[in-house]
């Protein structure tokens, strides 16, 4: 444990520095280990309109980004879904976006939805997709109080994070007094 504790210290000091304090999370399947290393794989596309759209969105600064990011929230009082909750370390060289208007990516599937009953696909499409570009910063915020907003951030242009246990800390400074102490390992 104290080896991978060791490589967030060393591999994710961005997120630590610039995150002052506060927790990014993410829900993950619970397969026994309580820290792990997770590579950012390219998801299945689910032929989903929602995943294309997104992908049309940002495909000038990432391709596939639906594919190949890290969608996940600052702090929250309450459990997202019911997998496991994890605190997200992303690596150094990560890159962001981030919605101060939106939770939860599943809130658009809402509003496309919407679009579709109000206006013709074309423009449906259209739309919503000015819409993504419009509402997610980037670099035009503090990650620190993006994360302290709990709203959703997606880091990309990573190949893997480190995910750490939510439950199996106490608390998320203790964690972070942990990870700073492995220098001395």
């Amino acid at each position: 444990m104290s080896k991978l504790l060791k490589r967030i210290h060393q591999e994710c000091s961005e997120f630590i520095d610039q995150s002052k304090g506060n927790y990014a999370e993410k829900p993950l399947m619970f397969d026994g280990r309580f820290i792990k290393r997770v590579r950012v794989r390219k998801k299945k596309n689910k032929d989903n309109d929602l995943y294309d759209l997104f992908d049309e969105a940002f495909n000038k600064e990432y391709k596939d980004i639906m594919g190949r990011s890290i969608f996940c929230n600052g702090i929250h009082t309450t459990p997202v879904d019911e997998r496991e909750q994890f605190y997200v370390f992303p690596i150094n060289g990560f890159k962001i976006l981030y919605n101060p208007a939106i939770d939860y990516c599943q809130e658009y599937e809402n509003i496309y939805r919407n679009l579709q009953n109000t206006m013709d696909t074309v423009l449906a499409k259209q739309t919503f997709i000015d819409m993504i570009e419009y509402s997610y910063k980037e670099n035009e915020f503090d990650l620190a109080d993006a994360l302290f907003s709990n709203n959703e951030i997606i880091f990309y242009g990573i190949p893997y994070f480190f995910a750490v246990k939510k439950d199996k800390h106490p608390g998320y400074r203790d964690l972070l007094k942990m990870i700073s102490n492995t220098t001395h390992f």
